[in-house]
């Protein structure tokens, strides 16, 4: 895999424990630094959050 691959997957990760309340305080700074950099990650986390409302709605 290569290292920019494996970068995103580390940040789709740290979404994804981010959005299950899994991060420590300085993990989320260094999420949303690295959200900062990327519109497209910054997306990614919006989904996440959207989807996870939807469903909750729909239990």
């Amino acid at each position: 895999m290569s290292s920019a691959l494996s970068k995103e997957h580390a940040i789709l990760k740290k979404i994804d424990h981010y959005v299950k309340g899994k991060l420590s305080e300085d993990e989320k700074e260094q999420l949303w630094a690295e959200l900062c950099k990327s519109e497209e990650l910054f997306d990614r986390l919006e989904l996440e959050l959207l989807l996870t409302r939807w469903v909750k709605m729909h239990e």
